[in-house]
């Protein structure tokens, strides 16, 4: 298969939410850019970005890949309690098209996990750890701005 082909099958697993396969597909786009239009390796790179999870180090200044999310996931906000990282609603490639999933991220293993749902489905809402709990202000849902402010509590600790 051609390096392009190879892109535009990644794309088209992101939008199907299937990025496993995604890495091996944009490997030789991203290993090689030079030889190729500019715009190649642009999109191998936000396809393999998309469901991607980074961890920077703060101390090395160093950018290490922790691990895939189960869905392409864009405009979520993160916070973090004790030794996990919420992954707090977001949307996939349409404006439109908002999650009120809640996922759990174990930044030693990478390991994702459903964590819960919001009530309504949003991006672009503003998260903070406050205490035990998350406060979630805002956003957007697929209709409207939202104004709501809500608690994120942990099972167990609230």
């Amino acid at each position: 298969m051609t390096v392009e082909a190879q892109v535009v099958r990644a794309l088209a697993e992101v939008l199907a939410d299937r990025p496993d396969v995604v890495d091996d597909l944009v490997a030789e786009a991203m290993s090689r850019p030079d030889p190729l239009s500019s715009v190649l390796p642009q999109a191998a790179a936000t396809a393999s970005a998309f469901a991607a999870i980074y961890r920077f180090d703060l101390t090395t200044h160093l950018v290490r890949r922790l691990g895939t999310l189960r869905h392409p996931v864009t405009h979520g906000n993160a916070a973090t309690l004790g030794s996990t990282v919420y992954l707090v609603g977001g949307r996939g490639d349409l404006v439109n098209a908002q999650t009120s999933d809640i996922w759990a991220i174990n930044p030693a293993t990478g390991r994702v996990t459903a964590a819960g749902r919001l009530p309504t489905a949003t991006s672009d809402a503003a998260v903070a750890t406050v205490g035990n709990g998350i406060i979630v202000a805002g956003g957007l849902s697929p209709t409207t701005v939202l104004d709501g402010v809500g608690e994120l509590v942990p099972a167990g600790t609230g």
